[in-house]
């Protein structure tokens, strides 16, 4: 009888033992699996990291240019309202040409 039980106690243990193999296995395996998980996520964050920059580099361009753009068409309104003046003042020396020549005519 006492033979059976070291038998089985031989047996559960063995037993035993591969469960234990099995479950370390298992252990990292799902280890690998969750530090390539890792990885990709950080992998991803980085990612998301350098489109922020680039974003907000885009947008500081952007605005730059915008900037610019403003700065040109204030440029563009002031010429053209210095155009527009001296445009009044030759229309006004021609009127008063007129004037002179019609006054000399009359004499």
């Amino acid at each position: 009888m006492k033979k059976q039980w070291d038998k089985q106690r031989e047996k559960n243990k063995k037993q035993m033992e591969e469960v234990n193999t099995k479950m370390e296995n298992m252990k990292l395996q799902h280890g690998e699996e969750i530090s390539d998980i890792q990885l990709q996520v950080n992998e991803q964050k980085e990612n998301a990291k350098k489109w922020r920059e680039e974003a907000d580099a885009l947008a500081k361009s952007a605005k730059e240019t915008a900037e610019q753009a403003k700065s040109v068409k204030n440029e563009a309104d002031r010429i053209q309202k210095e155009l527009d003046a001296q445009r009044l003042e030759v229309e006004a020396i021609k009127k008063r040409a007129e004037a002179a020549d019609a006054s000399r005519a009359v004499q």
